[in-house]
Parts: structure tokens; C-alpha cells; sequence
């Protein structure tokens, strides 16, 4: 996976159209022709005048042959713009000399897309409250193995609320986990994120379970009926008065796990 961040200017038309795109028909314009370089599942943080702004994926790779490139992407945007000057301090020491929008010494680069390395996304992730979730899957052919991967990008400050509602402790077993870096629960998804699902990242489509029950949910071992009743193990789901699930998302759930039975059986 290859983290890029880029200067767009353009950023309301290219989020329009759901894509980047730099003309490198100057043959000269390095920062322009490292479109080039762009890989399905890539990572791209888009800065302008006004700051941080959206966390893109790529979609597709870029297109050498194609001299005004454009590179498919899907765009999470921030409801405000993140400050510029006071993110670029927070990862100042990791930035890469010229080929950055800002340089080490806060001078500012002109140019359309650099290279980012992994400690600085990782802070820029952090910062607008993103992580990157990984699919892979493994294909064969007679000479070699690949590896596709995609990307999702998943709001953490979403699960983070649900698991705050429900003090990390599980909605359907009780169970309060505590660890040397104190309580543990997972934010469960019960439409998964990313394809082929690609279920919303809202509260009312996330639990807070323990490990063991957010392995069972995803492998539809077990569903939830609309009033909380859980199918197929005992007991009722904990729902606090704060926290509405969707009713979309329950009754998906419960189809895909009559699904499974009827496959096992």
C-alpha cells in the first residue's frame, strides 16, 4: 500500500466526478506525472488553502497511456476542513523534503501529488479519526500469485461512541473485557463495511461486542431479531435507550443468516 497526499485545487469538480486527475502532458512535471505511480487500494490525503479536507482510496491504477490522467477514487470528506498549519506541526519531522505539499522547513510545495510515508498517514488517520480496514484476496495463475487488496476506510470516532454508550462491555454475553491498557470491546458492524456488502458506518448499523461474539456475528452464526431477541443462541441483545438500531440493517442481517442454515443444511 503506497500513502500519497496531494494540493487539489480542483478538489469540488474532482469530488463531483469521483476522481483525481493531473495533465502530464509536460513530460517534465514530475510532481503531475507521479500520478502514475497511483495503485488500486492507494491512500490519498487532499489538502488546499483551506486545510485537510477528505481522505481519498483509488479505486483503479493509473493509467500511463493516458496523458490527462484521471484515477478513479472514493472520497471521504470531513464536515470542516482541518486546520493546514496546525497538521502539518503534527507530522513535520516525518515529511520527505521537496516532494511533500509543505516541506520540513513550512515552505510550501507547488504541485498536484507526493509520497507520503507511513508514520505521517498514520497520524493524519488518527487526526480525522480514520483507519484503514484490509480485504485480501489471493488469485493463482501458472507464473505467479497475487494478492488484490482493497481498501476501506472506516470512522473510528463512529464505534468509539457506540462503545463509550455500552462502557465496552458486550451486548450480547455481559462480558467486560480489561487488559493491561485497560477495557477492550470491538465496534461489530452488522452490515460489514466494504464490498460486497457495503454497509453505511453509522451508529445504528454497530454493536459493541467482545471478540468471540463479533466472529460469530460476521460469520452469521447467530442474528437479532427487530425487538433484540437473539436467534440462534439464548438470551436478548442489550440496546440502551441511546443507541436506535436500523431496522435495515437487522432485517439484512437476519436474511443472510437464515442463508447460512439453509447452505449448512
Amino acid at each position: 500500500m503506497q500513502f500519497f497526499w496531494v494540493n487539489q485545487s480542483l478538489f469540488k469538480q474532482e469530488q463531483k466526478l469521483g476522481v483525481i486527475r493531473a495533465d502530464t502532458r509536460d513530460s517534465e512535471h514530475h510532481a503531475r506525472r507521479r500520478i502514475f505511480d497511483v495503485r488500486k487500494g492507494d491512500v490519498i490525503f487532499s489538502f488546499s488553502k483551506s486545510g485537510f479536507q477528505a481522505v481519498l482510496i483509488a479505486e483503479e491504477n493509473a493509467d500511463a497511456s493516458n496523458k490527462n490522467c484521471t484515477v478513479a477514487c472514493t472520497y471521504n470528506t470531513f464536515e470542516s476542513c482541518i486546520d493546514l498549519d496546525s497538521t502539518i506541526k503534527l507530522v513535520q519531522k516525518h515529511l520527505q523534503g521537496l516532494y511533500s505539499p509543505i516541506d520540513s522547513a513550512s515552505r510550501r510545495n507547488q504541485g498536484y501529488l507526493y509520497p507520503l510515508n507511513e508514520k505521517a498517514a498514520i497520524i493524519l488517520l488518527e487526526l480525522c479519526g480514520l483507519e484503514i480496514e484490509y480485504q485480501e484476496t489471493e488469485t493463482a495463475n501458472p507464473k505467479r500469485k497475487e494478492i488484490l487488496v482493497s481498501r476501506i476506510i472506516r470512522n473510528t470516532k463512529v464505534s468509539q461512541g457506540v462503545k463509550r454508550t455500552y462502557k465496552n462491555t458486550c451486548q450480547v454475553c455481559g462480558v467486560n473485557l480489561t487488559t493491561s491498557n485497560g477495557p477492550y470491546s470491538e465496534g461489530a458492524h452488522i452490515i460489514p463495511l466494504g464490498k460486497p456488502y457495503n454497509g453505511p458506518d453509522v451508529e445504528s448499523n454497530i454493536l459493541c461486542l467482545c471478540p468471540n461474539h463479533h466472529v460469530l456475528l460476521d460469520g452469521f452464526a447467530f442474528s437479532i431479531a427487530e425487538n433484540g431477541k437473539l436467534i440462534g443462541i439464548e438470551g436478548n441483545l442489550q440496546i440502551s435507550k441511546d443507541h436506535k438500531l436500523s431496522k435495515k440493517s437487522l432485517a439484512w442481517h437476519k436474511m443472510m443468516y437464515n442463508k447460512a442454515l439453509k447452505s449448512d443444511s
